[in-house]
This record gives C-alpha cells, structure tokens and sequence, in this order.
C-alpha cells in the first residue's frame, strides 16, 4: 500500500490526492521506442513506442491517472468514496492501482469469462472482483453496486476519451517525440487501437492544438461495431458481438466516440493480431497482447501500399503473463477457431513490393 493521508480534512485529503495523481512515473520516451526492423519498396519506417514499462503495463495507465485526477479536482471522488468499475481490462488494473494509492474502496465487476490470471492481476491492486454473466449486463451491475454502496460508477468509455484530452496527457507528446528522435523526423501516419476511443481522440486534440500534420488510423477487430457504425455514420451502432482481441473493438458504439477524430479506420483480421503478438514476443521478448499484434499489422499494410515514404507511428499497447494463457497459447487459438500461424509470414522483415 502507498503512503496515505494520516490527517487533515477532506479539502487537505483532495489536495494531496490531486498531488499524487499530478506525477507520471515512467521511463523517458526515447528508451521505451523502438524502429521495427523491416523494410519496405516505399521506404517507410515503423516506431513503436512501447506502453507496457507504465506500472501497470499499459497505455491505459496514464489515461486513468488523468481520470481519477478531473474526478478528484471536482469532487466526484473524495475521500473514502468507493469506486466501482466494469471491465476486465488494462482500464479496470489501472482503476484499481489509482484507488489502492488513494486508499479509496474499489469494485471491479468482470465477466464470469474472465481468466483466473486477469482476475488476479486485479486483486493485487486490492479491489474487490465480481465476476457476472452475461457479459454485457456488467454495466448495470457495477451501477446498482455503486448506487447501494453510496460510490461513484467509473465509466471509462465516458471519462477516458475526455481524459485523454488534457493538457498533461503524455501519450501523443511522447510518441511524436521519440519518433522524431528516432526516425528524424515527425510522425506521418499515427496508428492507434480503438477500445474506449480515448487514445485517438488524445491523438486528435494533440494535433489540432500542436499544428501536426500526422493522420490517424484507427484499428478495429472482427465483430467489432466500429468500422461498419463509422462507415455508416450511425451513432450507437451495435453488432451484438463481442470482440475477441482484449482492448479492441466494441459491441456497439460508445457514445464518447468522436468520428471526425480519426482519419480512416482498418479492421485487423484477428489471427493477424495474434500473429503479430507472437512476432512481438519474439522480438520484445514478452507476452504482448494481441491489440498491440493488430496495430502493428495496420502499420505493416500502410508502409507496403504507401506510394511515398512514410513514418508511421503505433503502440506495444501492453504485455503481461496472462496472455500466455490466452493470444500466445495455442488451445486457446483453437477454441476460438483461430489459426496465427497461417498469417505469420505477413511480418517477414523484408518487402520488395
């Protein structure tokens, strides 16, 4: 547990948490980037900046801090106030960590689904786990838990994108940054996930405020409501399908979602994501998750139809032991009707076009 607050009334306990929530601890930029290897006829080139080094190995993790830190600063979260959240993702471990610094209570509602690995990695951050089936009525759970227990629903889908716009948010400088440091020059082309929409509507407040001339392409899995509710124009839209790439794709549109904020979006096949997990861990030498495989085939596509070169820019997105169990392990593949190895070749290093 981090030092708390040991005296003081609430106002003294907000200034501190806001003081807290105000540090970013993480290596500098350019130590955690890194040009992937291969080359390409259009002489483009890749740089990943690698998230999984944050605390609680992902880029969800400085999103949240900002999270916490806007509800701290207007008083929806005070001093000992539980927090309740829906989701067994990277959102819900980062939530939790923010709380266990706070000494806040907190709730994490996850689907029954959900490995015994994830769940875990959870509990460590001391939070409270509620599995619940089905899958989608997790919301609805984690707001009747929040309402009787006098606490506050975190809904990250609301709070990230609105984070992710603040002027502190490190995640586009960061990347922009080390890709200059890097490849000598700016970022054309920034490739970023889509899960909450936080990361690209960060990317797109950055560039309108900071003049970039970078595009940003967003990617989407299979099942997934964001490319067809984004061709359609249709707020809301809803497959009813869940997605199988933990961080990415939504069953139905989230309504924080900001289409002018990207530029095009591609759908990653799901065994290309996988594929491209695997490649990562053999290049990174950790277990990254899938969402980071399908960022970097979206990379891949864009620097082999490129007719100029480009810099293209994109996320290791995060890596943790538990995809061991899941995208890094073949039963799991199998169960899910997914072959990686037949989509292993698209990462060979060279392209002649």
């Amino acid at each position: 547990m981090s030092t708390t607050l040991t005296a003081g009334d609430d106002d003294a306990w907000a200034d501190w948490a806001v003081a807290v929530l105000s540090t970013s601890v993480s290596r500098p930029a350019s130590l955690r980037a890194f040009e992937w290897p291969g080359s390409f006829a259009s002489g483009s080139r890749i740089v990943m900046l690698d998230e999984s080094h944050r605390p609680t190995g992902s880029l969800k993790h400085e999103t949240m801090r900002l999270v916490f830190r806007r509800l701290v600063t207007d008083g929806t979260i005070q001093r000992g106030r539980p927090v309740v959240v829906a989701s067994a993702g990277n959102a819900a471990v980062a939530a939790a960590h923010f709380c266990r610094m706070l000494d806040l209570p907190c709730t994490v509602v996850v689907p029954a689904a959900t490995t015994a690995a994830k769940t875990e990695l959870i509990r460590s951050e001391h939070a409270d786990v509620v599995p619940h089936s089905p899958p989608a009525a997790i919301y609805d759970v984690a707001q009747r838990i929040s309402e009787h227990a006098g606490g506050f629903y975190l809904d990250h889908f609301t709070h990230a994108p609105t984070a992710a716009t603040d002027s502190d948010w490190p995640l586009a400088h960061d990347l922009t940054e080390a890709v200059r440091t890097l490849a000598g020059t700016p970022p054309t082309v920034v490739v970023a996930g889509l899960g909450s929409g936080a990361t690209t509507t960060g990317l797109h407040r950055y560039r309108q405020h900071h003049d970039r001339g970078y595009r940003i392409v967003g990617v989407d899995a299979e099942n997934s409501a964001y490319l067809p509710g984004w061709l359609a124009n249709i707020p809301g839209y809803g497959t009813g399908m869940p997605s199988r790439i933990e961080g990415l794709g939504r069953p139905v549109l989230p309504a924080s979602f900001d289409p002018d904020s990207i530029d095009v979006i591609v759908r990653s096949p799901d065994a290309a994501s996988i594929a491209g997990a695997r490649h990562l861990r053999t290049l990174l030498n950790k277990p990254v998750g899938a969402s980071s495989g399908a960022n970097l085939w979206v990379a891949i596509r864009g620097a082999r139809r490129a007719t100029q070169p480009e810099t293209i820019a994109t996320f290791v997105a995060d890596a943790h032991p538990h995809y061991l169990d899941t995208c890094h392990n073949d039963r799991w593949c199998d169960k899910k009707k997914l072959d990686p190895q037949a989509l292993a070749h698209y990462f060979r290093w060279r392209d002649d076009g």
